[in-house]
């Protein structure tokens, strides 16, 4: 806040006017007048200049995250243009990004496509090796249930045995 001296001056007076804190004021009119003016203005000036910092900061912030932004989605340009086939010179031509980045990118795509080439190769193991072990578990636990809904029902041993295939020295009923 901004106060004119002319107010501060006014209220000064009206205050000796008025008694309060007269012989105080009479005697340190001008200093009172100067430090109100100068605390004021001081406590103002540091709030415009927090104010007016983060304005600044948040125009330099989106100034540069636009490069950011820019550069990254010329990446993904090239990166999509690797993956339709064009050469690191076309890509270059195209999003005017220099050989070492497109070469860098070249690089990580041929790495991630890598990486996934395993991983689809790992998953596909998996699923076989997976059905396999759930086919197998899958059997068992249904003859087992089967076994054990039979001998609630009254079947004899040797008919569950039969039916089901079930070893009578593994499983017992």
């Amino acid at each position: 806040m901004f106060y004119e001296k002319e107010s501060v001056e006014a209220v000064v007076n009206e205050c000796i006017d008025n008694n309060i804190l007269k012989d105080f004021l009479e005697k340190n009119n001008s200093e009172v007048i100067d430090m109100v003016l100068y605390e004021f203005n001081l406590n103002a000036a540091i709030e415009a200049s927090s104010i007016h910092g983060k304005e600044n900061g948040v125009k330099e912030g989106i100034k540069q995250g636009k490069e950011e932004g820019k550069k990254k989605a010329l990446r993904e340009i090239a990166f999509n243009m690797k993956d339709f086939g064009m050469s690191p010179k076309k890509v270059m031509e195209i999003t005017s990004l220099d050989l070492e980045e497109v070469e860098g990118i070249f690089w990580i795509y041929n790495f991630e496509t890598h990486i996934k080439a395993l991983y689809e190769e790992g998953f596909e193991e998996g699923i076989q090796e997976g059905i396999k072990q759930g086919n197998e578990e899958g059997f068992h636990e249904t003859l087992i249930e089967m076994s054990k809904k039979m001998k609630d029902t009254g079947y004899s041993l040797n008919e569950i045995y039969n039916f089901t295939g079930l070893d009578r020295r593994k499983f017992e009923l």
